[in-house]
């Protein structure tokens, strides 16, 4: 499911990242320009606050699927929907803790793969090239 995910999401999120870049360069330049007009400063500067925190919310919804829980509120209902690290861990810790050393050698083969699979992180990326999360947003 994460692999079909990031397949059709992530050259969307690349698209998003350059607009947001575009925009962010556009802003600073005509905020540059300005000849010391308070409300045209002020336009800009919150322009550029906003492609910011647009930028810092698709990479922290990117950190919040590799490191933590989502927490979904629906009036008097929680939804807990578990991130896929936490889910592959349990998954792994899971096929482990069965009784394979009683299966057949088959039974092994495919829980050996099934236990290498879960140990990669599952993660967003912009156009497959770069991983969403909060660490870039800092760079």
């Amino acid at each position: 499911f994460a692999h079909e995910l990031n397949f059709i999401v992530s050259p969307w999120i690349m698209f998003a990242l350059l607009i947001h870049q575009l925009l962010l360069v556009a802003e600073v330049f005509q905020l540059a320009l300005t000849a010391g007009t308070g409300f045209a400063i002020l336009k800009h500067f919150m322009s550029i606050i906003g492609v910011l925190s647009q930028s810092l919310l698709l990479c922290w919804l990117g950190d919040r699927l590799i490191h933590q829980t989502l927490v979904v509120e629906s009036k008097a209902l929680y939804l807990f929907i578990y991130s896929f690290i936490f889910q592959s861990l349990r998954v792994n810790a899971a096929a482990y803790s069965c009784k394979w050393y009683d299966q057949t050698t088959r039974f092994k083969q495919l829980l050996l793969m099934v236990i290498r699979r879960t140990q990669q992180p599952v993660k967003l990326t912009a156009g497959h090239f770069y991983d969403i999360n909060i660490e870039k947003f800092d760079q």
